[in-house]
C-alpha cells in the first residue's frame, strides 16, 4: 500500500527522497548525488512511501518551490518515481496531491521545466508548453504552465486603475497655503458623506470645500468641471479588460469603485466604460449601496450580483475564485480578509506590464498578441 506524505529536510523520509532523486533525475545525467539541493529548505516536499521488509522506503516524490517575491505562484521540480513503480499513475497521483495542497494553501498557477520525453506526461497532468525548447543539464526542455484554482470574477477599482483619482489642483492654486490642511480636511468629511449617498448634492460638497478655502461657494461648477476635466483614462488597464474579455468569456467582470454619482457617470460615458462593463448590475458604486471600501458589505453585492448572473452556469462562485484589483492596500487586504483575493496594482505609478505579470501568478495570460509571456 502507498501512502503520501508532505515532510521537510528534517524529516527521517528526507534521506529516502534525496537518494531516489539521485537514482531518477541526476545519476542518468551525470550530476552529482546532492545537485539542485539549493531551494529544498523552502520548498514543499511530496513524498509516496510504501513498507519494503517493514520500512518505509521513497517510491516517489514532488517538490514545489514558491516564488520569493510573488504569493500565488512557484515551481514544481524534482519530480522522480522509483523504476518499479513508473507506469503505474503514481506520478499522476503525486501531482495531483501536490496541486489540491497548493490551491488549499492559496496557489493559482504551477510552472515547470520538463524534460522532452516528460512534456506527455505533464500533458495528461494538465500542463501547457509556454515559449520555445530550451536546453538545460544538456536535455531539451520545455516551460509548462497549469492553473490549478480557476477564477470566477474579477472587480477592477476606478480611480487608480481605470482612472485616476480625484484632481484637485486647479482648487489648490487658488487656496492659500495656510489654509492647504483645513481644505484638505474639508475634502475628506465631504468626500465621506459624498461617496456614501448618491443624492447628496454635488453643490453642497463644493459648497463646504470653498468655504474652508475662503473661495466663493457660488463657483462651484468651474472647479467641478475642472475636476472631471482632469480625470485621465488608464488605456494600459483598458487593454488588459479587453484581453481579459476575449480571451476568459467564462469570468465575470465588474467595478466595485468608492465614488460619487455625478463623477463616476462622467467618467463612465467619457471613456465609453459600458463597452468593457456592458452589464450594469456588475458596476457597484458606493453612493449606490451606502458601503465603501473596505467595509466588506460593498463586496458582498459584487458577490451576490456575480452570483446572479452566474446563476444556473456553473454553480454559486466561491469567494476566493473572485478577484478585486485595487490600487490601495487597506482594500486588497479587506478583499483577502473577507476570502477574496486582493490584487494590488496602481496604473498611475507602474506600467501596465505589472497587471499583466500579476495577473499571469493567478493563470491569467494577458500579455500582448505575440509577446513571450514568460
Amino acid at each position: 500500500m502507498t501512502s503520501f506524505q508532505f515532510i521537510d529536510t528534517v524529516h527521517p523520509l528526507y534521506e529516502g527522497e534525496r537518494q531516489l532523486r539521485f537514482d531518477v533525475l541526476l545519476s542518468t545525467v551525470g550530476l552529482a548525488k546532492y545537485s539542485f539541493e539549493h531551494m529544498d529548505a523552502a520548498s514543499y516536499h511530496l513524498v509516496a512511501v510504501e513498507l519494503v521488509e517493514s520500512k518505509e522506503t521513497v517510491v516517489g516524490c514532488v517538490l514545489f518551490h514558491p516564488e520569493p517575491l510573488r504569493r500565488r505562484t512557484g515551481r514544481l521540480f524534482q519530480m522522480a518515481v522509483a523504476k518499479h513503480r513508473q507506469g503505474t499513475g503514481l506520478g499522476m497521483k503525486l501531482v495531483q496531491a501536490l496541486e489540491t495542497r497548493l490551491a488549499e494553501d492559496g496557489f493559482f498557477t504551477l510552472t515547470l521545466h520538463a524534460r522532452a520525453h516528460a512534456v506527455p506526461f505533464y500533458e495528461r497532468c494538465g500542463y501547457s508548453c509556454v515559449g520555445e525548447p530550451f536546453h538545460e543539464v544538456g536535455l531539451e526542455h520545455r516551460h509548462m504552465r497549469r492553473a490549478i484554482r480557476p477564477l470566477r470574477a474579477i472587480a477592477f477599482d476606478c480611480g487608480g486603475i481605470l482612472a485616476a483619482d480625484c484632481n484637485y489642483t486647479m482648487l489648490f492654486e487658488h487656496v492659500h497655503q495656510d489654509k492647504v490642511p483645513a481644505v484638505k480636511a474639508a475634502i475628506d468629511a465631504e468626500w465621506d458623506k459624498f461617496k456614501l449617498d448618491s443624492t447628496y448634492p454635488t453643490q453642497l460638497f463644493w459648497a463646504n470645500v470653498l468655504q474652508a478655502a475662503t473661495l466663493d461657494p457660488s463657483d462651484w461648477e468651474r472647479f467641478d468641471i475642472a475636476l472631471v476635466n482632469f480625470q485621465t483614462a488608464f488605456w494600459g488597464t483598458f487593454a488588459i479588460v479587453e484581453r481579459l474579455r476575449k480571451r476568459y468569456p467564462e469570468i465575470i467582470l465588474g467595478v466595485v469603485s468608492n465614488y460619487n454619482q455625478s463623477w463616476f457617470e462622467a467618467i463612465f460615458v467619457k471613456y465609453g466604460l459600458a463597452s468593457l462593463f456592458p452589464d450594469r448590475s456588475l458596476v457597484v458604486v458606493s453612493c449606490d449601496v451606502a458601503a465603501a471600501k473596505p467595509d466588506h458589505r460593498i463586496l458582498d453585492v459584487f458577490l451576490a450580483r456575480v452570483n446572479a448572473v452566474a446563476a444556473g452556469s456553473a454553480g454559486p462562485i466561491p469567494k476566493d475564485s473572485a478577484v478585486l484589483i485595487d490600487d490601495k492596500k487597506r482594500n486588497t487586504d479587506a478583499a483577502h480578509k473577507h476570502g477574496m483575493v486582493g490584487l494590488q496594482y496602481n496604473a498611475a505609478k507602474e506600467p501596465s506590464g505589472v497587471l499583466v505579470s500579476r495577473l499571469r501568478e493567478l493563470g491569467l495570460d494577458v500579455s500582448e498578441e505575440g509577446v513571450d509571456p514568460l
